[in-house]
């Protein structure tokens, strides 16, 4: 999993879940990170949270369709 950017305290807990956790403990982590992410406003997108872009997206290719 490629992880560009991370809250300090959310890559702190990352870096230990590698080097001391079980599988099920990354898991979870992993699923966070995902989570945080979807949340996240991105530059590539327009400052929009992924779920925004997505959004806006289908409903101009609905607007270009009708």
């Amino acid at each position: 999993m490629q992880i560009k950017y991370l809250h300090p305290n959310i890559y702190r807990l990352y870096a230990w879940a590698r080097t001391q956790a079980t599988e099920g403990m990354r898991y979870e982590l992993r699923k966070a990170v995902e989570k945080y992410n979807t949340y996240r406003p991105h530059h590539s997108l327009a400052g929009l949270t992924p779920m925004a872009y997505i959004k806006n997206t289908q409903m101009a290719e609905e607007a270009q369709n009708t």
